[in-house]
C-alpha cells in the first residue's frame, strides 16, 4: 500500500520543527554547566592562592598582575585567564563589620576592578581575597538570562575568601 503524498515529509518537517529548540535546550545546558564547572575552579584557585597568603608564602607589595598570574596557575581550564580576570585582596579590621568595595560603578553598574588593590596584610591580620572572571557566553538564545553583565554577552564569576592570617 502506497502512503499519501502529503505523509510522506511529515517527518522531516517535523523534525525541523523540533530540532532548533532541542540543539538550544542542549547547548544552554552545556552552557549551564560549564558555568558551574569554571566557578567550581575559580574557587579552588583562590582558595589555593588565599592559603599562600595566610601561610606568609605571597610577599608584601605584590602587584595585581602578579598574584593574578598566580590564580591563572592554579585554574588552568579558564581560557584567556589573565585578560579577563581581575583580583581584589584587602585587610579588614572583623569578619562582622567588615566593608568591601563594590566591584560595579555606582553610576552605570558596569564592571569596574580599576579600584581594586592587593593588600596581603601581616601576621594575624584579617584578609579577603576576592576574584572576578568574565565568562563569555555562546550560546544564542540563552544567553540573556545568564548574562549579568552590562553588555549581555558575559557572565561574571566571582569567588571570594575571607581568612586571618597565621602568626608566621
Amino acid at each position: 500500500m502506497r502512503r499519501c503524498e502529503l505523509e510522506e515529509g511529515a517527518t522531516a518537517v517535523e523534525f525541523g520543527l523540533v530540532a532548533f529548540p532541542l540543539f538550544v535546550l542542549i547547548l544552554g545546558m552545556l552552557e549551564t554547566s560549564m558555568l558551574f564547572f569554571m566557578g567550581i575552579e575559580l574557587e579552588h584557585g583562590t582558595q589555593q592562592v588565599a592559603r599562600q597568603i595566610r601561610t606568609g608564602q605571597v610577599p608584601h607589595g605584590i602587584s595585581k598582575a602578579d598574584f593574578a598570574t598566580r590564580v591563572c596557575n592554579e585554574v588552568a581550564a579558564l581560557p584567556d585567564c589573565a585578560d579577563r580576570l581581575s583580583v581584589s585582596v584587602e585587610v579588614i579590621s572583623e569578619f562582622a563589620t567588615g566593608s568591601l568595595d563594590s566591584p560595579f560603578d555606582e553610576g552605570t553598574g558596569a564592571f569596574d576592578p580599576s579600584a581594586f588593590s592587593v593588600e596581603v596584610g601581616g601576621p594575624n591580620e584579617i584578609v579577603v581575597v576576592r576574584t572576578f572572571y568574565q565568562w563569555p557566553l555562546f550560546t544564542p538564545v540563552l544567553s540573556a538570562p545568564l548574562a549579568n553583565m552590562e553588555t549581555g554577552e558575559h557572565r561574571l564569576l566571582m569567588a571570594s575568601q575571607a581568612m586571618k592570617n597565621e602568626p608566621y
